[in-house]
């Protein structure tokens, strides 16, 4: 998962530059790769004794992992209009920030 692999490098890039906001997106945008490549354990028929409880994720295609950061820039762009309506100005932008940093991965 190449574009996995440059976020990781991406994110102690901005841990070294004291860049809080794309550390804070990068750290988000990992997390949903990694919700998303969670495998459904509830219906396999596993012993829960002496099983640690972990299991292999699948593999995302890039279909997959496109649809996981278009999903993480329409959750940030939704309120955006809002946000602006309601005279909260700074936020909408840290948003619009966010999403930039997002659409580096995107393509």
């Amino acid at each position: 998962m190449q574009v996995r692999e440059q976020i990781e490098n991406d994110m102690k890039q901005a841990r070294r530059a004291r860049d809080r906001v794309t550390d804070k997106v990068l750290r988000s945008l990992l997390a949903a790769i990694d919700n998303a490549a969670a495998v459904d354990t509830e219906n396999q028929n596993r012993p829960t004794y002496g099983f640690d409880g972990e299991v292999d994720r699948k593999e995302l295609s890039a279909d997959e992992l496109q649809g996981v950061l278009k999903s993480e820039i329409d959750l940030r762009t939704e309120p955006i209009p809002t946000l602006r309506a309601h005279g909260r100005d700074a936020e909408a932008d840290e948003l619009a920030s966010e999403i930039e940093v997002i659409r580096r991965y995107a393509e």
